[in-house]
């Protein structure tokens, strides 16, 4: 029988885990060429991607601990030298106010202080940390090194509250300041956050930093490639694959489409870290990343935007939106991105200038966010949603049963308030229809391109292709574009049997007004 591995599940800190044996992904190369690039890094990642490990390994190279990196890579690449190291991890700040955020960081400085055995005369956290710095450089006569884990943690979890916001910003940007005004005591800086806030008045005093985030030689730094996936995790995918009665190449199959998908420069790709591993806890296909945080704020956004949820794929943008957030008018996609709920699917490079195309990065992702824009839209519990709708949905379009279909589509209707249809009204009727088949596990395409115009969407079922047509007007306008578009010619030539479906909604009662439908054939 085949000894698995100890999972460092929920464990960061790089001493812990190598003492106790527990597995390991050797990251330790990328760390050597990382030193190699600057002495001023900056790296952005979404949430439970390593960030934390990252910088409690750094801490310990720094600190000439080997005996920690036997076996790893760098054990004999670099020289082991000893640098008194200022580690703040500023988490734990997230959803304090600016008194608790002060007094954390001040907590934070002296835990560092009393590593060394320093007393630093002063309450005031600018002050003292600009001391830190200075004394233990005198005291070890060495340069600093200063590790900052999520850097924008008490910004990020106060998107939604602009005066805290604002008072956050300035007690950050003034802290930070010193890794410029002490830079002739600093021999090595690296922060990391989720975002890149490049017009708030912190970055800009950072402007030593350099930012290594879209950097293709550190996309698989943090997270797990598929090579890592296999070589490590083999034992517990064997095991999954047991205990579901399926082959090995299925179960890698189903982890791929589940928690692969994360690439920060378009081409390569990892596993989110925390999935993976607690897919390795409990041998079981499951939401894991999604459930650490539920994105309320974004998801309040978005619908307050009257964004279409279809909208979420394909989305363009360039590297400065992506990672210069603008606090006085957020760019949701930018945050979406940061946040980790949508990645880098393709890059295209037109000269000097780049676009990246964004998308949810894999099915957890995926069908996580959609429930809980789903839930936010109707204003339905998730249970409800799940028990009552969902699986309706599913249910009706496996039985090619429409009215049951229609049922539950008018079910979700009707929990959405009025001013959520303003503007654009059949764009949030399309939406829903969207999201309402994306959860059930069905393939479903907005927006679909012809040469003729523009489908809705289309829909498909093992055995059907359903292609929608919404109006405002009536149920038999939406059938006559279908015929006179004829969309039904890119799927001519499928084995399965087509089905034209025409909607339409009614402006007064922001329900379901009509519908019909057609089986389509080729005398048509």
């Amino acid at each position: 029988m085949t000894t698995l591995q100890k999972l460092p599940l929920g464990i960061h800190t790089f001493r812990t885990l190598r003492e106790n044996g527990l597995l390991y992904v050797d990251k330790t190369e990328y760390i050597y060429y990382a030193l190699a690039k600057a002495s001023r890094l900056f790296l952005a990642r979404p949430r439970r991607f390593g960030k934390s490990l990252l910088l409690s390994t750094l801490k310990e190279i720094f600190l000439g601990n080997r005996d920690l990196f036997q076996g790893l890579w760098i054990e004999d690449q670099i020289e082991w030298e000893t640098y008194p190291v200022i580690h703040l991890d500023m988490s734990g700040l997230g959803e304090y106010t600016d008194a608790d955020i002060i007094e954390g960081i001040l907590y934070k400085l002296k835990s560092n202080a009393e590593d060394y055995d320093l007393n630093i005369d002063t309450e005031d956290i600018t002050t003292y940390f600009a001391r830190l710095i200075k004394t233990l450089h005198d005291k070890y006569q060495k340069k600093v090194v200063i590790l900052i884990d999520e850097y924008d943690s008490p910004i990020t979890n106060h998107l939604d509250k602009p005066q805290e916001l604002e008072k956050n910003r300035d007690i950050l940007a003034s802290l930070y300041g010193n890794l410029k005004s002490q830079d002739a005591y600093i021999h090595f800086v690296f922060l990391t956050g989720v975002s890149r806030y490049g017009k708030m008045n912190i970055f800009s005093k950072l402007n030593n930093l350099t930012d290594i985030s879209f950097d293709a030689e550190f996309n698989t730094m943090l997270g797990y490639t598929q090579e890592e996936l296999e070589a490590h995790f083999e034992p517990y995918i064997t095991k999954y694959a047991q205990k579901t009665g399926i082959a090995y190449a299925e179960a890698l199959a189903q982890l791929k489409h589940w928690y692969n998908g994360y690439s920060f420069e378009g081409e390569a790709r990892v596993y989110t870290p925390w999935s993976i591993l607690s897919f390795c806890a409990h041998l079981k296909i499951d939401n894991y990343w999604f459930e650490t945080g539920t994105p309320t704020f974004l998801i309040k956004m978005l619908k307050e935007r009257k964004l279409p949820m279809y909208q979420l794929e394909q989305i363009k943008s360039n590297s400065m939106t992506l990672m210069n957030a603008d606090l006085r008018s957020i760019d949701v996609y930018s945050l979406l991105y940061q946040t980790g709920y949508l990645t880098v699917k393709q890059v295209k490079r037109r000269g000097t200038h780049t676009m990246f195309e964004l998308g949810y990065p894999n099915q957890e992702v995926r069908l996580s966010f959609l429930n809980y824009l789903l839930v936010e839209y109707a204003e339905e519990d998730i249970s409800v949603v799940q028990s009552e709708i969902v699986i309706k949905v599913q249910e009706a379009i496996y039985d090619h049963d429409l009215p049951l279909f229609f049922e539950a589509v008018q079910a979700t209707f009707a929990g959405i308030p009025y001013n959520m249809f303003i503007h654009n009204q059949e764009a949030y009727y399309q939406s829903v229809v969207y999201v309402l088949a994306e959860l059930s596990g069905l393939r479903v395409d907005a927006e679909v391109q012809t040469h003729t115009g523009r489908m809705d969407a289309v829909l498909e079922s093992p055995t059907h292709i359903y292609i929608f047509e919404f109006k405002m007007t009536t149920a038999a306008e939406a059938m006559a574009q279908i015929h006179l578009k004829k969309y039904y010619a890119p799927y001519k030539f499928s084995p399965k049997e087509i089905v034209l479906v025409a909607v339409a909604f009614d402006e007064e009662s922001k329900g379901l007004k009509e519908w019909t439908s057609e089986i389509w054939k080729a005398e048509n």
